[in-house]
């Protein structure tokens, strides 16, 4: 069984609060929301270590992935929390991204025409996967990812698996030789979908589930997993942090933020290579190649972060990296299971297309997406029922007082599945549905779902049909470590939706799965793709047969 549905079996056999064994290792499932707030909230400096339970990776990649924002704790962790929030939660940041928004939507919608005109079906997970690699990539890195697309979206195709698992490797090695040739955009865009691809359950490496059996001898796992790795485990390393670091360091030595990598001193001065110091300029000024004074790269170059102290080099490398990784899987998941929601759900289609329609043709600005409230209320919808990250993982830093004198004891895993809370019967009147309305406000109901706790945008109340709990919603998360990329997130998934329904009308494809499979891994979502079926703008919005 996948781990996000027996974690919801779980909970409704033994409880709100049940303790199960992974491997060999004690997990405390906590479903109940006031117990998670308090928990998610109570055990920040020491995340639980993820790496022992997703993959084997040694040496540098290792190292980096440490480093990063996922893993990172203590000073490390944040100085770069407060190198995001400088980066993309600011409003100034926020406007400031939204061009390579555009100009990535503007390349990508064009492309979608083809599928309408033919009525073949379009794998929208796929696409928007490509979308979604594309701009993240320009506001990480302020490159151009070099996606094409104008690749196919449309097979249905599978290929048998033994012929796929024969193969698998000479594909990755053209494309990888392939990418290298492009560029190390290109490089970086490959080696982000080889990632995700071997956190899937079926790539994962025989070491991963020794290590999981054998938690104390994972230091000898992964000494063999260095010598004698099998070939998921070649794959992995390939794929590590490590080849993604060295395509974005070529960019950064190229850009004119700097050259070679520099370490920000307290006083807002940086150190170059060379040993010279010069003084921090605006991180939004125009540049002619490189590294885009506006993207995260160059805001973690210049040292956006007050007098906290500086960021090392590996540090700079592991949160563009995590930028990367944290934003394109469940950016291109949300938005694909919104649009297959949207298709199977023409009333709902019905009344965001009016509201799109009160947009007219007006550019899209973030005053304009802030004018968006059933768009809003759609993705945070979709992010209820299909939750991109479905579980939030913490590490007990010490003994922690629940109730009725029960005690967490320093050094529990604890497992918080935010699909529970979300599927919660008590918290979600009829949960199972897709009912936006929930998250427009209402007088019926306090406030609630917004705010830091909730991981809204705050400002009004939730629907008769919703939870003013605080934890009842955590699509990005609850406490400290909630995703601070949360408003950069809800701003992209609403320019792309607008934009898509702005030019085709949406029809679920016939014999895809209602609900789809899903799967367990880095993220949570469909496992065979989404499929939908495109129509022109002018086409009315299709009854669903009953």
């Amino acid at each position: 069984m996948d781990t996000t549905p027996y974690l919801s079996y779980v909970a409704q056999k033994y409880g709100r609060v049940c303790k199960i064994w992974f491997g060999t290792r004690p997990w405390l499932v906590v479903s109940d929301p006031d117990l998670v707030r308090k928990l998610a909230s109570q055990s920040v400096a020491r995340p639980l270590d993820l790496t022992t339970f997703l993959d084997t990776l040694t040496g540098e990649n290792r190292h980096i992935e440490l480093a990063s924002a996922f893993f990172a704790h203590g000073e490390s962790w944040r100085r770069g929390r407060r190198a995001f929030e400088a980066a993309i939660v600011h409003p100034a940041s926020l406007t400031a991204h939204l061009p390579a928004i555009r100009r990535c939507l503007d390349r990508f919608i064009p492309s979608l025409e083809r599928y309408a005109v033919s009525g073949t079906p379009l794998n929208a997970q796929k696409a928007l996967g490509d979308l979604m690699l594309a701009i993240t990539g320009e506001l990480a890195y302020g490159v151009d990812f070099e996606v094409d697309f104008n690749a196919d979206y449309g097979e249905t195709e599978q290929q048998p698996r033994q012929h796929e698992r024969k193969s698998r490797s000479a594909k990755a090695n053209a494309a990888a030789a392939a990418a290298a040739a492009a560029g190390p955009g290109a490089t970086l865009a490959h080696h982000c979908r080889e990632t995700f691809e071997t956190f899937k359950l079926e790539n994962a490496s025989l070491y991963v589930g020794l290590q999981l059996m054998f938690p104390s001898l994972a230091p000898a796992i992964r000494l063999l997993a260095t010598y004698l790795p099998d070939a998921n485990q070649r794959r992995i390393m390939t794929a590590g942090a490590k080849d993604m670091a060295e395509a974005a360091e070529k960019m950064a030595k190229a850009g004119p933020v700097g050259n070679g990598w520099r370490t920000v001193t307290a006083d807002g001065r940086h150190r170059g290579v060379g040993g010279g110091t010069t003084m921090s300029s605006s991180p939004f000024r125009e540049v002619g190649g490189g590294v885009s004074g506006s993207s995260f790269l160059a805001a973690m170059l210049e040292g956006r972060k007050g007098a906290e102290g500086p960021l090392t080099d590996l540090e700079v490398v592991a949160q563009s990296v995590t930028f990367i990784l944290a934003s394109y899987e469940t950016s291109s998941t949300t938005t694909s299971m919104a649009l297959l929601l949207l298709a199977t759900h023409p009333g709902a289609q019905r009344r965001l297309l009016d509201e799109v329609e009160r947009t007219g043709d007006r550019e899209l600005t973030v005053e304009l997406l802030g004018e968006l409230p059933y768009t809003e209320a759609v993705l945070k919808e979709t992010m209820r029922l299909y939750p991109a990250v479905p579980t939030m993982f913490r590490h007990a830093r010490n003994d922690i007082c629940l109730e009725h004198g029960q005690v967490v004891p320093s050094g529990t895993f604890l497992v918080m599945p935010t699909f529970n809370l979300h599927h919660d019967p008590t918290l979600w009147p009829q949960h199972d549905r897709f009912i936006p309305e929930r998250f427009l406000p209402s007088t019926s109901t306090g406030g609630g779902g917004g705010g830091s706790d909730g991981g809204g945008e705050g400002g009004g109340g939730i629907g008769v049909l919703g939870s003013s709990h605080p934890a009842a919603w955590a699509g990005f998360g609850i406490g400290a470590r909630m995703c601070v990329g949360h408003k950069l997130a809800m701003m992209i998934g609403k320019a792309t939706l607008v934009s898509v329904l702005r030019r085709f009308s949406l029809s679920p494809v016939p014999g895809q799965p209602l609900p789809p499979a899903m799967a367990t891994g880095l993220t949570f979502g469909p496992r065979e793709g989404v499929w939908l079926q495109l129509g022109s703008r002018q086409t009315p919005v299709p009854e669903l047969a009953a």
